[in-house]
């Protein structure tokens, strides 16, 4: 993602650009956080957005609605069964 010259190396510049992002992320994360020690799925939204993600809100929400469900199904199966998903 950041090695832009696409040489399978990283230059210390593209390094530099990639810790950017990093602090970017960390900031959008951790000032919707707000000390809670969680955040909500609204924050995450608007973090992503910050950071700079264009996202339709209702197919986030889904897509959230859906990966819980499933965290909710596996919790009470085996393991193995939902690996595979």
């Amino acid at each position: 993602m950041y090695d832009f010259d696409r040489n399978g190396t990283m230059s210390f510049e593209e390094f530099v650009a990639l810790n950017k992002f990093l602090i970017k992320v960390q900031h959008a994360f951790s000032d919707l956080e707000r000390g809670r020690g969680f955040l909500v799925l609204d924050d995450v939204f608007e973090a992503l957005v910050r950071i700079g993600f264009t996202l339709d809100s209702p197919a986030f929400y889904s897509a959230c609605a859906v990966r819980h469900l499933h965290s909710l199904i596996c919790s009470k199966s085996s393991w193995r069964s939902c690996t595979s998903h």
